[in-house]
């Protein structure tokens, strides 16, 4: 009875032991393979070798085996044709040989476990690259999400739209002021000639006679020049007010007839 309760205990051990190494592995492996089916949605759909949802499976027991390794060159074959197709140099061999070799280890230990001390080093070879190619195609999903500014290829194309006329907005106007009435127009008829204006200057016909107007201290019409000059003429042009002798005719300055 004891040796059958023995044999039971460890039947149970190494069950639950089996599944846990099994959960252990396919956890890893279940991201592992979520990272390639990223990385093959990042590459245009007509360069890819091999659709994204292949990729999963390499869930099937045995069948993963050879699928690994086909899988391996597809993902090769379609990140060197989204490369092309982009302009962009290549980067290396985007871990073709690290996986061949990860898919060549994983079918040799899985033939071969049961040799002692072989088994556990071509397992942990296994192990090794295949965790290399793990973090290769990682990089190289993470670069394919960054852009192009780190390639060094063609840069993307920018539009710029054309100058106007031919297109884009019309450049910038200032409002224009509405004119102020009768700013910079000439004075009209009859309106009296601006002060400052040339000594002599003929009026405006129709204009009213300014006093004074082009004599240095003329006064009113009629009155004698300022500083009480006897011999001064003591007559003044209705016209323009410049004075005129006894006898003249015509004014010396704006040529009206005379009273």
């Amino acid at each position: 009875m004891s040796s059958s309760w023995w044999d039971w205990g460890w039947g149970w051990a190494a069950t639950a032991g089996a599944v846990l190494l099994l959960g252990i592995f396919l956890i890893p492996w279940f991201f592992f393979l979520l990272n390639l089916s990223g990385l093959l949605e990042r590459v245009r759909e007509e360069d890819r070798a091999m659709p994204a949802s292949y990729v999963w499976l390499n869930f099937v027991p045995v069948f993963c085996l050879g699928w690994f390794l086909y899988t391996v060159v597809k993902v090769r074959d379609s990140l060197r044709a989204h490369y092309e197709t982009s302009g962009w140099a290549p980067e290396g061999d985007f871990g073709y040989n690290v996986g061949i070799a990860a898919g060549v280890l994983g079918i040799a230990s899985f033939f071969f476990w049961w040799i002692p001390f072989i088994g556990w080093l071509l397992a942990l070879g296994w192990l090794v690259c295949w965790i290399m190619y793990w973090l290769k195609t990682s990089d190289l999903k993470k670069r394919l999400s960054e852009g192009t500014a780190w390639r060094g290829g063609r840069p993307p194309l920018q539009y710029y739209p054309p100058a106007p006329p031919y297109g884009g907005p019309a450049p910038y106007a200032p409002p224009m002021r509405p004119p102020v009435p009768g700013a910079g127009t000439a004075p009209s008829v009859g309106t009296a000639p601006s002060v400052g204006t040339a000594p002599g200057a003929a009026p405006q016909p129709g204009a009213a006679p300014q006093p004074g107007a082009g004599t240095p201290g003329a006064g009113t019409p009629g009155a004698a020049p300022a500083g009480g000059d006897e011999g001064a003429p003591s007559r003044l042009c209705m016209a323009c007010g410049t004075p005129y002798d006894q006898g003249d005719k015509y004014c010396r300055s704006c040529g009206l007839p005379l009273p």
